[in-house]
């Protein structure tokens, strides 16, 4: 069985070479899975703030102007469950994982 931690920190070793092509394809997938719905949260939160306080929205998108946006993409993956963690259930979670794993699953077959 493969071990989610290990999975996530790209811990590969003491895995057989077959395991490992599935484990970074599924780590692969499961990091563009979690991005795109960081994104797509980010996205529906800014829509929800210009429809009911637009001065929260501009504020916001001032401090991305200013400061920058945090940039997913030179993030590990570790750090980007976490953000995903921060704003999402468990459940949606699970969901994730189990999309993630028949895509993965669909890539070997």
């Amino acid at each position: 069985m493969i071990d989610l931690n290990r999975l996530i920190s790209g811990d590969i070793s003491g895995y057989k070479k077959e395991e490992v092509a599935y484990i970074e394809k599924f780590r692969s997938i499961l990091r563009d899975a979690l991005i795109d719905e960081i994104v797509k949260n980010k996205i529906c939160k800014l829509e929800s703030e210009i429809k009911i306080n637009k001065n929260k929205f501009e504020e916001d998108i001032s401090n991305m102007i200013i400061n920058g946006v945090r940039g997913l993409n030179d993030m590990t993956t570790e750090v980007i469950l976490n953000i995903y963690l921060e704003e999402s259930s468990e459940d949606k979670f699970i969901s994730l994982i189990e999309n993630v794993e028949k895509e993965t699953i669909s890539k070997f077959n």
